[in-house]
This record gives C-alpha cells, sequence and structure tokens, in this order.
C-alpha cells in the first residue's frame, strides 16, 4: 500500500501543474527569502521555479563568515567560483549573494546557491569537499508547460525540454543480477543537482557532498549505475523517478558542454563520467543536437575517458622515455608500452593533452589506469547494451575496456552490480575486443573483395574493400562501419567489425543488403 501511494503521489506531482504564491522557497535546507509573493512551481525532477524578475532579501548561510555559502547566477564552465574561499579559483565578484538584500534575479537566469561544509575549518583534508550541499533556483518569464524539465542551469540558455514523450520504449527489461541495488537508492544519487561547472581539481575540491561525488571516479561509477540500473525489467511507472532525474543530469551535463567545458584534458580519473548521461538523455528525448554530442564536440577534449584512451602507435612508445616524466617515481614508466603490439586499445594520462600541446605525462601513474576503467565499465556497457557506439563515436574507449575486463585488471571505485551486469550481457551485444579481429561482410546483389583475404587479421591491419554489384545491379554505398558510396575504401582493423554493401536492381529503387 505504502508502495501504491508513493507511485500515486509521484505521478501527480509529475503531471498535474501547481503554482502558488510564495515568499520563501526551501528545498535541500536552503531557504530563499523574496521581497514579497511570487509565483512558484516545481519542474518534473521537483526543483522549483519562480515567475520574475524576483528580488531576493535574504538565503540560508551556515556562518556568518564571509567568503562562505555562495551563490552565483548563470555559471559558465571555469575554474573560477563564487562559492568558498578556501578553494583556489574563488572569486568573490561571481557571489551574487553580496547583493543580499536587494539581490534580483531575471527571467531565464539560474540562481545557484550552497551551504559550505565545516566553514571554520582550513585544512584541506579536514573539510573537503568545501561545499556541503547546493540547489537551484530558475526565474522563469512564465510557467513552465507541464511535466516540463527544469533547463541547464549553466550559461543564458534555458530551453525547457518535456517528460512527457520520453523514449521508454528504448529501455530494455533485462533480467537483474544479484547486486542490483533498488530503484530508489539509486535514484536518490541524482535527487539533487550535480554542481559540476568549476573544472579540475577546483571542481574536486568544491562538489556538494550531499549532491554528488567530490571525485572523478566515483561521478562515472554512479553515472554507470544510473543508466543500467534503468536497463532492468521493472515496470516502467517504477522507473520513472530514477529515470527523470538521470536525464535530468543529462540535460545539465549538455549544458556545461554547450558553454565550454572540458574534462578531457584533466589528469588521473577527476574528468570522467560526464558523457553517457548525456547521450542516454538525447536517447530518450530523442532531440539530435543531444544524442550527437560525440560528433558536434570534440569528444576527445571534453571527455576524459576519451582523451586517455587511444589505439598504441610507436610515438607513444618513445614518448615514455622522455626524462622529464621522472621527476616523480609514480609517473617514470620508460618503455612502458614496448611490449604491447601497435594498434592495441591502451590508456595514457593525458593523452591527447600530448597529442595536442606535446606535454608529456604518458603513460602517467598507473593507478589511475585502473581507476579509470574500473569506474568506467558502467558507461561501456550501456553503449553496447543499447547501440550507442555510433553516438558515442570513439572506438579506442570501447575496445580498452573490453581489453581491460579480458586482462582482469583490478582497481577502486568500481561497482559489484557494473561488474555483474558486465559478465551477465556484455557478450550478448556487439563485437568483443580482440587480437585478431574478424570482417564479416553482408552483400545482397553484389559481392565484395577484400585485400588482403582472411578469416582474422592481424591487430591495426589495412583492408582494402571493394564492392562489385551483379549483373542488373548497382552499388548504391555501404552501411555498418562505413557509410557513403566510396568504392574502394580502406578499413584498419581495431577490432571485429561488420560492414554491409547496399546494391540496388538498375532502375528500379528497392536496395537490397542483409535486412
Amino acid at each position: 500500500m505504502n508502495r501504491l501511494l508513493t507511485f500515486v503521489l509521484f505521478v501527480i506531482l509529475l503531471f498535474c501543474q501547481f503554482t502558488y504564491a510564495e515568499r520563501q522557497i526551501s528545498q535541500f535546507g536552503i531557504t530563499w527569502t523574496f521581497d514579497r509573493d511570487y509565483t512558484v512551481g516545481q519542474f518534473a525532477n521537483g526543483d522549483y521555479w519562480v515567475l520574475g524578475p524576483v528580488t531576493l532579501v535574504d538565503i540560508t548561510k551556515s556562518s556568518n563568515m564571509s567568503k562562505r555559502d555562495g551563490s552565483m547566477i548563470n555559471p559558465i564552465p571555469s575554474l573560477q567560483h563564487g562559492y568558498d574561499g578556501r578553494v583556489g579559483g574563488y572569486n568573490q565578484n561571481l557571489d551574487v549573494s553580496m547583493l543580499l538584500p536587494n539581490l534580483v534575479v531575471k527571467p531565464n537566469e539560474s540562481l545557484i546557491s550552497t551551504i559550505s561544509r565545516n566553514p571554520t575549518e582550513i585544512e584541506r583534508s579536514k573539510r573537503r569537499p568545501a561545499l556541503e550541499v547546493a540547489s537551484v533556483l530558475t526565474v522563469l518569464g512564465k510557467a513552465p508547460p507541464e511535466g516540463s524539465f527544469r533547463p541547464p542551469y549553466a550559461g543564458s540558455d534555458k530551453p525547457i525540454y518535456s517528460s512527457k514523450k520520453l523514449n521508454t520504449n528504448l529501455l530494455l527489461q533485462l533480467e537483474p543480477v544479484p547486486s542490483t541495488p533498488s530503484l530508489l537508492s539509486v535514484a536518490d544519487l541524482f535527487r539533487r543537482a550535480w554542481i559540476d561547472h568549476v573544472l579540475e581539481w577546483q571542481g574536486d575540491d568544491l562538489h556538494p557532498k550531499q549532491n554528488l561525488s567530490n571525485y572523478g571516479a566515483g561521478i562515472a561509477r554512479n553515472s554507470g549505475i544510473g543508466a543500467l540500473r534503468l536497463l532492468l525489467n521493472d515496470p516502467i511507472e517504477d522507473k520513472e523517478l530514477l529515470l527523470i532525474r538521470y536525464v535530468q543530469l543529462g540535460i545539465d551535463n549538455f549544458g556545461l558542454v554547450k558553454n565550454g567545458a572540458n574534462w578531457g584534458n584533466v589528469g588521473g580519473t577527476i574528468g570522467v563520467g560526464r558523457k553517457i548521461p548525456i547521450i542516454f538523455a538525447g536517447l530518450m528525448l530523442d532531440n539530435s543536437e543531444i544524442k550527437n554530442v560525440a560528433s558536434s564536440y570534440n569528444t576527445r577534449f571534453i571527455f576524459q575517458e576519451d582523451g586517455q584512451t587511444f589505439y598504441l602507435t610507436q610515438a607513444e612508445r618513445d614518448a615514455t622515455y622522455w626524462e622529464g616524466n621522472c621527476y616523480h617515481p609514480d609517473f617514470c614508466h620508460p618503455g612502458y608500452y614496448d611490449s604491447t603490439p601497435l594498434g592495441t586499445p591502451v590508456w595514457g594520462d593525458r593523452h591527447y593533452k600530448w597529442l595536442t600541446t606535446g606535454y608529456n605525462y604518458l603513460p602517467g601513474k598507473i593507478g589511475y589506469l585502473r581507476t579509470t576503467h574500473k569506474s568506467t565499465i558502467g558507461a561501456a556497457l550501456t553503449v553496447h547494451l543499447l547501440g550507442l557506439e555510433e553516438l558515442w563515436n570513439y572506438d579506442p574507449f570501447l575496445d580498452w575496456t573490453d581489453r581491460c575486463r579480458n586482462e582482469g585488471i583490478t582497481g577502486t571505485w568500481g561497482s559489484v552490480f557494473t561488474e555483474e551486469m558486465w559478465n551477465a550481457y556484455r557478450a550478448d551485444y556487439g563485437p568483443v575486443w580482440t587480437m585478431f579481429p574478424i570482417l564479416n561482410i553482408v552483400a545482397t546483389g553484389g559481392s565484395v573483395t577484400k585485400t588482403p583475404d582472411k578469416t582474422a587479421y592481424t591487430l591495426g591491419e589495412k583492408v582494402i574493400l571493394r564492392a562489385v554489384a551483379d549483373d542488373g545491379y548497382q552499388f548504391t554505398g555501404w552501411s555498418g562501419v562505413f557509410s557513403g558510396t566510396g568504392n574502394p575504401v580502406t578499413i584498419i582493423m581495431y577490432a571485429s567489425r561488420t560492414v554491409t554493401a547496399n546494391f540496388a536492381i538498375r532502375n528500379n529503387t528497392q536496395t537490397h543488403n542483409s535486412k
């Protein structure tokens, strides 16, 4: 009965628009006080909106200390912030709470307010992260439609997306594994906004403790858990709370990307875990701009799991001998890649930064390799389960994950649930990376020649493919790994792949392929 009542109340809140006049709004221990009554309401995820412009006279503070409990409006991803003076990058001019009791917030502005953690503690190890909790108040010019998601908190562009037409038919109905967590416990990971616009180690130091993990590996682990949990065989109505909160995270992360966020050039495991919620949200919303983030933006620069994985070349082998890496034994590994075959998917700290700027950290601290792998298993598995390889748009990360799983790489910041899901389902979805990849050809109405023609290829080997039409047919293009009409084409065998050659009957629009 309690479960049924909870679900009924949730549906009422989700699909019924309640608006009312309030002079004060409270959420997660933060109270915003206005100069008078204003019309307020709630988005699908429970965050508040208010019709403005509004004037705030007070915001909850944890203490009377200055440079604590800051608030920001429409923040842009950077190293600077106005939240807590104990963390590098603090700029008091960005703290709009300094304008109280006459803080005016205009329509299409998102106000992020925070409460500092242990406000009197200066020592980093004792107060990290510096923030206890954060909440987002969005000011709008008119009431949003029922069931609207909160617009992204970053930047001035405030698109409104609807939760009423999510593509829930795309969610799988897989059998649970023994360690499957409850939907409610996973939904609770995404209850509060993941305030993530402060980049690099400063963000690591600030992430509000109640909102999200302060460490990137925790962010990656939890975002993977959230995506996988939605793919199990619970009734869709039971998944709804988690789904809405997870899509909201993807909307926020995409807003950060549009405003210049990049997590790809940082070291260690600070920047992983932001990508899969964006693609997942774009899929559920059927929004082309969001789900194609990896092809519209530089995926290696923005997302660390892509920026640190690659197919090995001789250049990376040579880079490990640079003496500058030996300032500390954790990063000094001359010849680290020498015994690894060229073309193998590998990891290297700040690899993309080295590739584009010459900043050499290769291979980096090996402990970070283990942490990155363990925390990102859920993202890689989600890509395979939902067939998102093209949207992910970066095979080296996916193949590296396969390789690590095959080799039994251990480490911290993992999840028993994601590992059990991997063991249960990975082999059923798509090609698994191998040292001897196989090339499958599908063709009806013609054939494809392979040069060289082998059953299995050496990793990194180039194969020339030429489509040859049968009598009465014409070649119309490739699908699968390739698109377009180029003929011949060359494929590099980094993993087992399937290529389809499409042919059409001459003077007829019918096209033949494997479908």
